[in-house]
Protein backbone atom coordinates (compact mmCIF):
# COMPACT_ATOMS: atom_id res chain seq x y z
CA UNK A 1 0.00 0.00 0.00
CA UNK A 2 1.22 3.31 -1.24
CA UNK A 3 1.10 6.78 0.67
CA UNK A 4 -1.07 8.04 -2.45
CA UNK A 5 -4.07 5.20 -1.88
CA UNK A 6 -3.72 6.40 1.35
CA UNK A 7 -4.34 9.66 0.77
CA UNK A 8 -6.92 9.02 -1.45
CA UNK A 9 -8.70 6.64 0.99
CA UNK A 10 -8.64 9.84 3.46
CA UNK A 11 -10.26 12.03 0.66
CA UNK A 12 -12.79 9.77 -0.33
CA UNK A 13 -14.24 7.86 3.06
CA UNK A 14 -16.35 9.50 4.83
CA UNK A 15 -17.97 6.72 6.63
CA UNK A 16 -14.49 5.87 8.34
CA UNK A 17 -14.77 1.97 5.87
CA UNK A 18 -11.72 1.22 4.00
CA UNK A 19 -12.27 -0.85 0.85
CA UNK A 20 -9.84 -2.64 -1.50
CA UNK A 21 -10.80 -2.47 -4.96
CA UNK A 22 -9.89 -5.52 -7.81
CA UNK A 23 -8.40 -2.74 -10.28
CA UNK A 24 -9.30 -4.87 -13.20
CA UNK A 25 -13.23 -5.60 -12.24
CA UNK A 26 -13.74 -2.49 -9.68
CA UNK A 27 -15.04 -5.14 -7.11
CA UNK A 28 -14.62 -4.84 -4.04
CA UNK A 29 -12.44 -7.69 -2.10
CA UNK A 30 -11.90 -6.84 1.49
CA UNK A 31 -12.82 -4.13 3.57
CA UNK A 32 -12.00 -3.11 7.47
CA UNK A 33 -15.56 -2.86 7.92
CA UNK A 34 -15.84 -0.01 10.13
CA UNK A 35 -18.42 2.05 8.54
CA UNK A 36 -20.05 4.07 11.29
CA UNK A 37 -17.46 3.95 14.00
CA UNK A 38 -15.95 6.39 15.78
CA UNK A 39 -16.76 10.24 15.76
CA UNK A 40 -17.73 11.33 12.89
CA UNK A 41 -15.55 13.59 10.61
CA UNK A 42 -12.19 13.51 8.70
CA UNK A 43 -10.86 10.00 9.42
CA UNK A 44 -7.08 9.26 9.09
CA UNK A 45 -4.91 6.03 8.32
CA UNK A 46 -1.16 5.59 9.58
CA UNK A 47 1.20 2.64 9.33
CA UNK A 48 1.88 2.54 13.38
CA UNK A 49 6.00 1.63 14.38
CA UNK A 50 4.82 -1.57 15.26
CA UNK A 51 3.60 -2.07 11.67
CA UNK A 52 0.09 -1.95 12.47
CA UNK A 53 -2.40 -0.19 9.59
CA UNK A 54 -4.88 1.78 12.29
CA UNK A 55 -8.06 3.99 11.50
CA UNK A 56 -8.38 6.69 13.84
CA UNK A 57 -11.71 9.04 14.13
CA UNK A 58 -11.54 13.33 14.27
CA UNK A 59 -10.60 12.91 18.12
CA UNK A 60 -7.53 10.80 17.41
CA UNK A 61 -9.44 7.44 18.44
CA UNK A 62 -8.86 4.21 16.89
CA UNK A 63 -12.03 2.76 15.02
Amino acid sequence: MNMDMIQKWKTEASDGNFVSYNSKTRQAVWSTGSQGLGTKGDYNMYFQDDGNLVIYDIDGKPI
